[in-house]
């Protein structure tokens, strides 16, 4: 097995770039999630 055979299987294929909305980005990053803390007796409250 020559050389270059073992190298062109270590190369990936390029996938197209995927382009994402603004808005599929924000819920990616979780920018919109709701925020539930704990409270001082335990139970959970959304802040």
């Amino acid at each position: 097995m020559h050389w270059t055979d073992k190298h062109k299987k270590e190369q990936k294929q390029k996938r197209p770039e995927e382009r994402f909305t603004e808005c599929e980005l924000k819920e990616l990053m979780g920018v919109n999630r709701l925020i539930y803390r704990r409270s001082q007796s335990g139970v959970f409250r959304q802040r």
